[in-house]
């Protein structure tokens, strides 16, 4: 990877290995330091080769971490909509207060 690329560049080989220091600069959304990539590494969280005392990344490897990190829309349209609104409680407390069904 070229010195100075922007964090969110994914395009070229999936199996291009990279240093982690490389590695580190792809992760979303503006990079990650080498230690937060070592903790990934440690805890299983992302695969990894080990060259002769190296650490080095799969561009397809980085890509399925970052996949795996994402939380749906979904999710969240759900913990909004179980919810219900204060406007629409006070609303409802209103209508009990002034006699309205």
């Amino acid at each position: 990877m070229a010195a100075g690329a922007a964090a969110t560049e994914v395009s070229g080989d999936p199996d291009e290995l990279m240093t982690e220091a490389d590695a580190a600069r792809l992760i979303p959304p503006s990079g990650v330091s080498v230690r937060s990539m070592s903790r990934y590494r440690r805890a299983g969280l992302i695969a990894f080769f080990r060259i002769k005392g190296r650490i080095f990344y799969r561009l397809a490897d980085l890509q399925a971490f970052v996949s795996s990190m994402r939380t749906p829309a979904s999710v969240f349209e759900e913990r909004a909509s179980s919810r219900s609104k204060p406007e629409e409680k006070h609303l409802e407390l209103w209508r009990l207060l002034d006699g309205d069904t």
